[in-house]
């Protein structure tokens, strides 16, 4: 870090680097939906597919300014342009490039409220909000990739105190479900455009109280031996209206909203988290008047050395329409992380089950599931290794 001699001014540089190895069978090749005529096999099948990649190298550039108190926070680097596959690519279509993370200005009004302007997590599911690097498993599950909020672009007000945190944040809305594909270049992560087709409004609240523990150690889901024991209640909202559109008939008026809740618990070397969502989406398109949606993610770890952790996570979750959408997919997911540094130098691999079938709605490259329309046919298997400074 650098800071002027009266400590008026600070900046802080660190970095991230995640490499992963990346195998995945899916035993045969599905059927593709077509809107007209009979399904055809899938043309992107192949059965084994493996391969190195280098998922995440980001620089941060955060600091501080004493008097007002403002901090910032810049995160850029070189990943995917759309880890949450809102595209519905495969992996051929997959575009790695220069991108940036969180970009924000932050002011404190007092000791207990704070407001910040740019781009940040949306304060909805308790997974997106812990960052990519302090996530239990590899990465972050399935379900919350698809219907997690992600990142967006606004302003968001918090309080916090010492038990509970409330924040609310005005934004451009998320790209969440189908509303990517809708959006005019609204697919991959912000930066967007002010006056490029959004929302008419987007409103995230989200309310957490911290029954034990303190709240740093919350930024992470392991819970290393030594730790303070911990429980953290969580209940969020989002509502949002798209921006009426004359030229178009597809995402006219269309409101999307959705509730979610979780329970993280920490146990001085395990862990059991678990949450549950649902989403409502209507007026999206004239043959999908509404589409309901339920999802689950349950996962849990303990320490069987002092630097080595046995993970577990079991999710499932899926839309009741359009039928393209509408299969039943659940994922066992178990693994260990070898912390030779704690977070900032640790090697972790898993090897993931599907006990239902993954559509082309669900799937996404960074996870490693495959497009499966067949129950119990699809593995993935993944190592990584993370290096912070």
């Amino acid at each position: 870090f650098l800071a002027s001699p009266d400590g008026k001014y600070k900046l802080k540089l660190s970095g991230l680097s995640q490499t992963r190895f990346l195998a995945s069978w899916v035993g045969h090749a599905s059927l593709v939906r077509q809107v007209v005529g009979p399904d055809i096999p899938d043309p992107n099948y192949r059965r084994w597919k493996m391969g190195f990649e280098q998922t995440r190298t980001m620089l941060n550039v955060a600091g501080s300014v004493d008097s007002p108190q403002v901090d910032f926070l810049l995160q850029m680097g070189y990943a995917r342009e759309d880890e949450d596959n809102n595209e519905f690519l495969d992996s051929s279509g997959i575009i790695f490039d220069a991108r940036e993370w969180d970009a924000w200005i932050r002011m404190r009004l007092s000791d207990d409220i704070s407001i910040k302007a740019g781009i940040f997590t949306l304060p909805f599911s308790r997974e997106s909000l812990v960052p990519s690097q302090h996530q239990l498993v590899i990465e972050k599950s399935l379900v919350d990739h698809r219907f997690g909020l992600g990142r967006s672009q606004g302003i968001e007000l918090t309080w916090a105190s010492a038990e509970r945190r409330f924040f609310l944040a005005y934004s451009n809305g998320t790209r969440a479900v189908f509303h990517g594909l809708v959006w005019d270049g609204l697919v991959a992560s912000p930066p967007w455009a002010a006056l490029s087709k959004d929302t008419s409004y987007a409103v995230t609240m989200r309310h957490e109280w911290k029954l034990l523990g303190n709240w740093k150690q919350f930024q992470q889901f392991t819970s290393p031996p030594g730790s303070e024991r911990g429980v953290l209640i969580g209940i969020a909202g989002h509502r949002q209206v798209t921006e009426e559109d004359p030229t178009s008939a597809l995402g006219e008026d269309s409101t999307f909203w959705g509730i979610t809740g979780d329970v993280s618990l920490q146990f001085d070397g395990a862990t059991l988290f678990g949450s549950i969502l649902y989403e409502r989406l209507k007026g999206l398109v004239p043959s999908t008047p509404k589409m309901d949606i339920v999802g689950f993610v349950v996962q849990g770890s303990t320490y069987v050395t002092n630097q080595t952790e046995l993970y577990i996570r079991w999710e499932t979750g899926q839309p009741d329409g359009p039928a393209v959408a509408a299969t039943d997919m659940e994922l066992v997911t178990v693994g260990f992380n070898h912390y030779v540094d704690g977070q900032d130098f640790k090697i972790s691999a898993d090897i993931g089950f599907d006990f239902g079938e993954v559509p082309q709605f669900m799937m996404n490259d960074i996870t490693g599931w495959e497009f499966d329309s067949r129950r119990r046919d699809q593995a993935v298997f993944r190592t990584q290794l993370q290096l912070m400074f």
